[in-house]
């Protein structure tokens, strides 16, 4: 049941929950350790760590006129309230650039490169209504846009030059699609619902 930014792609319903007209939903940094044990030979471990920045939403809310006047003027039945939001609600990237191994017999350099991304931005309105005291709907329908990329490489080159071997693999797409969700919040029992497509 939050009141950040991220409410509207959690569950919509709670975002009439929210009292203030902008929120942001963000983390800053992650980090990423990443071991890789006998990469191209027993004991040639490789340990990497890095950081990036994670998802983060921003949204604006704005009050709507109420559907109704509850006989009770303290409840909250009737408020119905409309969000704008966009963000990045998904990131993920590993980089993996130029790891090299010597060999001793035969002497050679082997060296590998992996990267892979994959950016998930979305944009669209949510709207939410609380028909009783404790319970309340939402809806949202958000146009998401998708970017992937991956490329691989491995090489091999004997030390005296005499041979030469690489091989690479990569791919890149990219994808504008709609998706709905549906929320309910029931809150004198503190549950919450979102069915999505």
């Amino acid at each position: 049941l939050g009141t950040a930014g991220a409410a509207p792609f959690l569950n919509p319903a709670t975002v009439v929950r929210v009292e203030s007209t902008l929120a942001l939903s963000v983390s800053f940094l992650t980090v990423d350790i990443t071991h890789a044990a006998n990469w191209f030979a027993p004991n040639a471990d490789i340990t990497r760590v890095s950081g990036n920045a994670v998802p983060s939403t921003f949204c604006a809310f704005f009050d709507l006129p109420r559907l109704f006047q509850p006989d009770d003027k303290t409840s909250d039945a009737g408020n119905q309230k409309l969000a704008t939001c966009f963000g990045t609600t998904e990131l993920q990237s590993f980089d993996w650039v130029g790891q090299g191994f010597r060999t001793q017999n035969p002497a050679a350099i082997e060296t590998s490169s992996v990267r892979w991304g994959w950016q998930r931005f979305v944009v669209g309105p949510s709207y939410a209504a609380n028909l009783t005291r404790e319970f309340a709907v939402g809806a949202s329908v958000q146009g998401a846009f998708t970017n992937f990329s991956s490329f691989a490489s491995v090489g091999t080159t004997a030390v005296d030059g005499s041979t030469s071997n690489v091989f690479e693999d990569g791919s890149s797409g990219s994808d504008f699609g709609l998706r709905g969700s549906l929320g309910a919040t029931l809150t004198s029992q503190i549950n919450g619902l979102t069915p999505q497509t």
